[in-house]
């Protein structure tokens, strides 16, 4: 029984990773970090029309990074804010500028800015966010059950919790 859990548990884990490379089409308003040394940190890009584009620094502050961070599953929790490219310059589009989120927005294009493509800055000035993980890969857990053990299943990916299909569930 062990065994075929920890089977069960890894396949999962490599078909989330597979989603997870692939899931980087480009849908509009989907957000990305680029160039971060994990997967919670990067340079902001924003999906509009079918194209990635960076945004601007101008006003970027922390509760821009909490919503980056919800947007992306992430807890918003100690987000940090970046600025001056400091996960390296992007290239081609600058999708936001000025962007002023109260931090409570589900995604970042319902946050205030100029409109999408009006900006006065150069990739010199890229946003960046880290968000806190909240969980370690491979950790497993059972949310919203009336007791400790019961309820939905839960593994953690790439510091992001997602749940687990039913499709072929058992109790063996």
């Amino acid at each position: 029984m062990h065994e075929t859990a920890t089977f069960i548990l890894f396949n999962l884990a490599v078909f989330s990773f597979i989603l997870t490379v692939h899931s980087q089409s480009c849908t509009h308003g989907g957000v990305r970090l680029v160039g971060g040394s994990v997967a919670n940190e990067g340079r902001v890009e924003v999906c509009n029309s079918g194209t990635w584009g960076t945004v601007c620094d101008d006003s970027w502050s922390t509760s821009d990074a909490q919503v980056v961070c919800r947007q992306l599953g992430y807890s918003a929790l100690n987000a940090t804010a970046f600025g001056e490219a400091y996960f390296g310059e992007g290239n081609g589009l600058i999708w936001l500028d000025n962007v002023i989120c109260s931090g409570t927005e589900s995604d970042l294009l319902s946050c205030s800015h100029n409109g999408l493509g009006v900006h006065n800055c150069d990739h010199s000035e890229d946003a960046g966010v880290k968000c806190e993980v909240s969980c370690t890969h491979g950790d497993v857990q059972l949310v919203d059950g009336s007791v400790s053990n019961e309820g939905r299943v839960e593994v953690c990916n790439n510091g992001t919790w997602g749940t687990v299909c039913d499709d072929s569930w058992s109790t063996s």
